[in-house]
């Protein structure tokens, strides 16, 4: 590889990034967010290996391409995990107070 070919393969993730981000937040719709994180974690970890396996140019190319797509779900599906943790947490917080409470009454 010379040059160019880094920085080609560098920018060709952004473009399937953007492309396949909004089609992923259709998908959160219709699926759970555990199972689609998982499913996306998965095919992420192995693109991501495949990456160091490649031997031409144009195989690195197609590995950041679907990088991107794997990773574009990755950002709006968590999302919707973060705030359900948020709120079990926050739920967990307000028992334990009215517990502790209760015992000092």
């Amino acid at each position: 590889m010379t040059g160019n070919d880094y920085n080609i393969a560098l920018f060709i993730f952004f473009p399937s990034y953007i492309v396949f981000e909004v089609p992923s937040n259709i998908l959160i719709k219709r699926l759970a967010p555990s199972t689609l994180l998982s499913g996306l974690m998965f095919c992420w970890g192995i693109i991501t290996i495949a990456q160091g396996l490649v031997k031409t140019k144009e195989s690195l190319y197609a590995m950041r391409f679907l990088l991107g797509f794997f990773e574009s779900g990755f950002f709006p599906g968590k999302q919707p995990m973060a705030v359900r943790l948020a709120l079990l947490s926050n739920l967990l917080t307000n028992l334990a107070l009215v517990r502790i409470k209760a015992a000092h009454i």
